[in-house]
């Protein structure tokens, strides 16, 4: 059954005796079973909506109010089942959305509210998949989430932001996913989750030209609860650059957390039980951290940088049970830990103004420990 609907509005103003706006329609198309679909279309600009329901027993809803040339498009194929999609766009112009069910049971929802030049979009080809895109307030945003297995949850927020983008893939079982894009200028975040059971989250506050990263292979039932492997990003000011890249079967950890002018931060870990941590501050700092084999554990923190950027760490683990502690403070300090082998251990704490530490052991039970001040 097929059915096109001229637009509401254009009944509104007809009655009340006001302009008429240019026509929006509406293309309902049902070749299924017990499907139900709801449009709704008030005082709107050339704006179009269409649902295509080829499965049984889904739902649609398309609420567009005050657009000016948006669209919306739900499509169910013939082998989705009970599916919920929803649609709604606000105070916009030229903002698309579009929702694509293959699956069964999985809800999306895409709420788009005075964005101009916005996109939206989510592919469910798994069973019981959660969708979330909120776009608000923003310009020439792009937010994509697509779910080809079983059970997982992907939610992008895009607020007070211009130009950034954010994409999650979930090709696994049982993941979550957040991104958070808020008074974001320039940038684009990017998940994409091939495991099971991991939980994943980026955020991107009031920088320019921020990226982040997340790239992980996780099978995760380990490094906590019904989020196994984990892995943050959490970014705030100017030209930031965050990245973590997780290759692992159980307890893999990493957290990322940066907040002011031109810093780098890089995870990579292939383990069984490694840990990452980083934080840094201010001013043009680089951390990078590289772990692959067992039960590694390495933290950096750096806070102040100055005269001509500053701080630099670098710890670079192969082997078995390691663990590395960088701690700096101030100015155009750098350390650099590189271990191989087991049972390694290093710590550097340096504080003030100029200093440099490199500590290198190879072989079996090290131990090396510097402290500047």
């Amino acid at each position: 059954m097929k059915r096109t609907l001229s637009t509401l509005a254009l009944g509104i103003s007809m009655a009340y005796g006001l302009p008429a706006m240019a026509a929006s329609t509406s293309d309902v198309n049902q070749s299924g079973d017990h499907n139900d679909a709801s449009v709704s279309q008030v005082f709107n600009q050339a704006t179009s909506s269409s649902v295509n329901q080829a499965g049984d027993r889904n739902m649609a809803i398309v609420d567009q109010a005050y657009n000016n040339n948006a669209k919306a498009t739900i499509s169910e194929s013939s082998r989705a089942d009970r599916n919920i999609s929803s649609i709604t766009q606000e105070d916009s112009s030229f903002a698309t959305a579009k929702i694509e069910d293959r699956g069964d049971h999985n809800t999306s929802v895409l709420t788009q509210t005075d964005v101009d030049h916005a996109e939206a979009s989510a592919e469910n080809s798994g069973d019981r998949n959660l969708s979330r895109i909120t776009q608000d307030r923003s310009g020439g945003v792009k937010a994509t989430t697509r779910n080809s297995g079983d059970g997982n949850v992907a939610t992008v927020g895009q607020a007070y932001s211009s130009l950034v983008e954010a994409s999650i893939n979930h090709s696994g079982n049982r993941n979550n996913s957040l991104v958070s894009q808020e008074r974001v200028l320039g940038g684009a975040a990017s998940i994409s989750q091939a495991g099971s059971d991991n939980l994943s989250r980026i955020t991107q506050h009031d920088g320019a030209g921020l990226v982040a990263s997340i790239n992980a292979n996780q099978t995760g039932w380990w490094a906590g609860t019904n989020g196994d492997n984990m892995a943050f990003i959490d970014q705030t000011g100017v030209g930031q650059n965050a990245k973590i890249e997780q290759n692992a079967s159980r307890d893999t950890y990493a957290l990322v957390d940066q907040t002011g002018l031109g810093q780098t931060a890089s995870i990579n870990q292939n383990a069984y039980g490694s840990s990452a941590k980083v934080y840094q501050s201010g001013i043009g700092q680089d951390a990078t951290v590289t772990q692959q084999g067992y039960g590694h554990n390495a933290e950096v923190f750096q806070a102040g940088g100055g005269l001509f950027a500053g701080n630099d760490a670098n710890i670079l683990q192969t082997g078995a049970v390691q663990y590395a502690y960088v701690n700096q403070d101030g100015r155009n300090l750098n350390a650099q830990v590189t271990q191989t082998n087991s049972h390694n251990w290093a710590s550097v704490t340096q504080s003030g103004h100029g200093h440099n530490s490199v500590v290198t052991q190879t072989g079996r039970t090290n131990t090396a420990l510097v402290l500047q001040n």
